[in-house]
């Protein structure tokens, strides 16, 4: 989480949420409505159904932190085998963003 922080400190970088989901996974039937719900509230989950190799996603559900900064992605974080609730997914976009304002 460290090196997140100093990355969206640095200013002028954009954030991507992805949120990797599996119709097969038992856990993505209970998460993916709660993300679409979110995207409804103006949240922007980039909702993608498989696995990834570039982001080595192999299990599901998984959430990607994102940090592109001048084009170039210069961190990700992984957030998986874990159920997050409407709250805790708000309040890992706010802290993201609060990071951004106070620092951008």
């Amino acid at each position: 989480m460290f090196i997140l922080l100093t990355a969206l400190m640095s200013g002028n970088v954009t954030v991507d949420y992805l949120y990797f989901s599996s119709p097969y996974c038992h856990a993505c039937k209970i998460q993916t409505p709660i993300v679409k719900e979110l995207n409804k509230d103006g949240y922007n989950f980039k909702i993608i159904e498989g696995g990834s190799s570039r982001y080595n996603v192999l299990s599901y559900p998984t959430f990607i932190i994102v940090v592109t900064e001048k084009g170039k992605e210069i961190v990700i974080v992984k957030l998986q085998n874990r159920q997050w609730t409407k709250k805790d997914l708000k309040n890992l976009v706010r802290a993201v963003n609060l990071i951004i304002r106070l620092h951008g």
